[in-house]
């Protein structure tokens, strides 16, 4: 698809039954983020940033060469009830707030300045 607003990308995935990531190089997982945020399973490629995020149980990851595994994966994700949807989105929420984001990146910023080698040239 091409790009759409936020509110129409929250619309999409909250009527997706599942969001599948065939991707085995992600940057960081913020599509996985927003589907649990709006109570949809994820299904994706084991070993890759999205497992690592969501701390998902590994029975809805696969592997590019195994079919089978994505069939798999895609069956244990539909069967996900959505309680356990939104109790994943309440904890990724705690962890990847904001706030919370903006107070770890100032803490290294801060300890990158306090290194008695850092000399910064304007």
């Amino acid at each position: 698809m091409p790009f759409v607003p936020s509110d129409t990308l929250k619309d999409l995935l909250r009527s997706a039954r599942a969001l599948i990531l065939p991707s085995e190089i992600e940057g960081f997982g913020l599509p996985a983020l927003e589907a649990v945020y709006a109570s949809t399973p994820v299904v994706f490629v084991k070993g890759t940033a999205v497992e690592e995020i969501l701390g998902h149980p590994d029975s809805c990851g696969f592997s590019l060469t195994d079919l089978q595994s994505f069939y798999i994966a895609l069956s244990e994700a539909m069967r996900v009830p959505i309680e356990d949807i939104a109790s994943l989105a309440l904890r990724l929420r705690k962890i990847y707030s904001w706030q919370r984001v903006a107070e770890r990146t100032l803490a290294a910023y801060r300890e990158v300045l306090s290194l008695p080698s850092a000399r910064f040239y304007v």
